[in-house]
């Protein structure tokens, strides 16, 4: 009986959960529709998605596509190492005979790329607010704030039904 009920309440949570997620992306961006602005559906919150709310000046604007166009440049061939490596790591790991070393070595090798890539991505995060005034930060820091606020009250009367 108590596997029917736990079966039966992860399918609740489940359809629930399916039934709430878009409403989550059309609760944050109803407000954006209404200014004319376009906005994909089914996106989540990104600090560079609320850029295009803080009044940028035309300084910030140009130093921001500057560091766009800087990290593209470093992150592409990072990328592109990593998919040549995941292939052979495939090759290496689904052939007849499993070289371990080499699989070990092609192990360690990808989780270097993929620090280098997250290394990247924090830095230009970091350098991305330092071009920003304590009063736009302040703006993203309560608009994340808000869709948290959203998602806890879309979520809380779902995992009080299931308790």
């Amino acid at each position: 009986m108590n596997r029917i009920l736990s079966a039966r309440n992860i399918i609740i949570f489940m359809m629930g959960l399916s039934l709430s997620l878009p409403g989550l992306s059309h609760a944050y961006f109803q407000g954006t529709q209404e200014q004319g602005k376009f906005v994909k559906p089914g996106y989540l919150i990104n600090i560079f998605d609320i850029l295009f709310d803080l009044n940028l000046t035309e300084d910030q604007i140009k130093a921001f596509k500057e560091l766009a166009v800087k990290t593209r440049i470093s992150i592409i061939p990072l990328r592109k190492e990593i998919k040549e490596l995941r292939f052979q790591i495939d090759e290496n790991f689904l052939s007849e005979n499993i070289a371990t070393e080499e699989a070990s070595n092609q192990i360690e090798k990808m989780v270097e790329l993929r620090s280098k890539i997250s290394t990247t991505y924090l830095n230009v995060k970091l350098e991305g607010v330092q071009l920003l005034t304590p009063e736009q930060r302040a703006m993203i820091l309560d608009k994340k704030q808000a869709l948290r606020d959203r998602f806890k009250n879309l979520i809380n009367p779902l995992k009080s039904f299931l308790k």
